[in-house]
This record gives C-alpha cells, sequence and structure tokens, in this order.
C-alpha cells in the first residue's frame, strides 16, 4: 500500500530528527523516537491528522514520559512493542513549548523535508530536553502529583487520576499501605461519576497482586 505524503514525510523528518537527538540516547521506532532514562521512557511521537489526503496534509509530535508498569497497569495491557506509542501520563503537544498553541506543520509534494526537519530542530532541540529534565525520574514525577492542584501542574494529568496514578506508584514500590490510602482518596472523590468505573478497576487490579 503506498504511503501518503504526510506519512512520508513524517518518516523523513523523523530520521534527520533522530540523528540530533542520538546523542541524548534516543533511537528511532518508525516514525517515533524514544529512549529510556532510569525508570521512565521519554517518548517523541508523530501524530498524522486524520484529515489528510494522499497528496496533502498535516502531523504534529507529541511529547511524553511513561513508565512500563505504571502503563501497563492503567491500560490492562503489556506495554507496546514501540515504546513511543505509550503517551500517558505526562504528555503535551510540542506547541506548548512555543508559546501553547497547537502547532501543525503542513505537507505535500513540494515539502523539502529535510529543510522542515532542521528548522524544527533549531527550534525546539533544546525545549524538548528541558521539558523532560522536568520529570527526570518516577520519584520527581510521584513529587509532582503531591503538589498536584489543577490540571496543567503535571502535564497531560487530569485531577481524577492523580490519586490513582499515586497509588500505582506505592504499590510499585511496595508501600502497600500507601496505594490503599490513596485508592481510598480516589474511591471517595469518584463516587457518583462515571470514572468511579475507572478507580473499580484499577483497584481490583491491584488488589489481585497482593493475594
Amino acid at each position: 500500500m503506498a504511503h501518503s505524503i504526510t506519512q512520508t514525510c513524517m518518516r523523513e523528518v523523523s530520521t534527520r530528527i533522530a540523528k540530533a537527538f542520538k546523542s541524548e540516547g534516543f533511537r528511532r521506532q518508525a516514525p517515533h523516537l524514544w529512549r529510556e532514562q532510569g525508570d521512565l521512557v521519554n517518548v517523541i511521537n508523530f501524530q498524522a491528522s486524520q484529515w489528510g489526503s494522499a497528496s496533502a496534509g498535516s502531523f504534529t509530535i507529541n511529547l511524553a514520559s511513561t513508565n512500563r508498569p505504571l502503563y501497563s497497569t492503567w491500560t490492562g495491557r503489556a506495554f507496546p512493542a514501540n515504546p513511543a506509542t505509550a503517551t500517558w501520563p505526562v504528555h503535551t503537544r510540542i506547541g506548548a513549548l512555543a508559546g501553547g498553541a497547537d502547532l501543525w506543520w503542513d505537507v505535500d509534494e513540494s515539502t523539502d523535508a529535510a529543510a522542515l526537519a532542521e528548522r524544527i530542530v533549531d527550534s525546539f532541540h533544546h525545549g524538548i530536553l528541558e521539558w523532560f529534565a522536568e520529570y527526570p525520574s518516577l520519584a520527581a514525577l510521584e513529587s509532582g502529583l503531591s503538589t498536584f492542584r489543577q490540571y496543567g501542574d503535571v502535564p497531560g494529568v487530569h485531577e481524577a487520576q492523580v490519586p490513582l496514578i499515586q497509588a500505582i506508584i506505592k504499590h510499585q514500590a511496595g508501600d502497600l499501605p500507601g496505594s490503599s490510602r490513596f485508592l481510598a482518596i480516589a474511591t471517595v472523590a469518584a463516587q457518583g461519576k462515571p470514572f468511579a468505573e475507572v478507580v473499580s478497576v484499577i483497584s481490583e487490579r491491584l488488589n489481585s497482586r497482593n493475594a
């Protein structure tokens, strides 16, 4: 099956960007980039617009940091074979590094992918690394969650998710009383809301590991 021009441009751009980030430990798993950073996985994820055609379209770049056991406990699935497709829990669009506006690059058959990749690297290389440095470890994420007040305090994390993520992290660390305490907080906060089903599922997954 022929690739769309958007997929072709993303592939070429990501190949060139991978060279710029290789010294920071990133590897390419088409079309995305990722690296192991201690107990976290850092993700540079390419996303094509669903509204493109074969000859024209657009794409953006998502940034994410995740932890393998945390991700698997939340989703109930094995960690993806391509780690760069795991864009939870900490995540943002690249536009957030440039004033917050959502940023998409339009591409067509006249697009110079090499020049586009160079512009992206020149504009965002330092900012991307700084963004990942905000949460260099699972402990840093846990610390950020402990002072969470509103959406945006930890990029991509919603208020209802906070105690559940904390419960999973505590459970991973072997702190079962701490995990139970955060599960109780999540249960009370979700009472009467659709999110209560998520809390129940996560609680069952963690409790089954205690047996």
